[in-house]
């Protein structure tokens, strides 16, 4: 059974994914992933079996970001990448606002099925080539 849940800060299992999925399968310094400011927004989390499977965080404050967006290894290309992005979006509760994404380049496929579109040039962050992406919340 599919359990989605928010926090106001980081657990242990969200470490727990972010280290898997971003320090040890990306390469991503630990001093770049953990963030002084997690506060700063909705940790946003699907378990199944209470397992969390997925996650990503959205900012409190204007602009608007969804970030973090990860999928254990095991549960990848089964759709929860695109119900943990719902899920995120559907906790923003401004309305007419532009959401936007730092994605990675190798994820910008994914993000476009879901009406991002491209917002300016590619950068690198943490050594991955990113670009921004933004969507308008309806």
């Amino acid at each position: 059974m599919e359990v989605y849940k928010n926090y106001a800060d980081v657990t242990k299992d969200i470490i727990d994914i972010r280290r898997m999925v971003f320090i040890e399968e990306q390469g991503v310094p630990i001093e770049l992933e953990l963030e002084a400011e997690e506060k700063n927004y909705i940790h946003c989390c699907l378990y199944i079996e209470d397992k969390l499977i997925a996650y990503a965080r959205v900012s409190k404050q204007t602009p608007i970001t969804i970030g973090r967006v990860c999928v254990k290894k095991e549960f990848r290309h089964l759709g929860y990448g695109n119900k943990i992005m719902r899920y995120a979006e559907n906790q923003i509760s401004i309305s007419n606002t532009d959401i936007f994404i730092h994605a990675q380049l190798q994820a910008k496929k994914f993000y476009e099925s879901l009406g991002y579109i491209p917002f300016g040039n590619q950068f690198m962050e943490a050594k991955i080539e990113h670009i921004v992406m933004k969507k308008r919340k309806a």
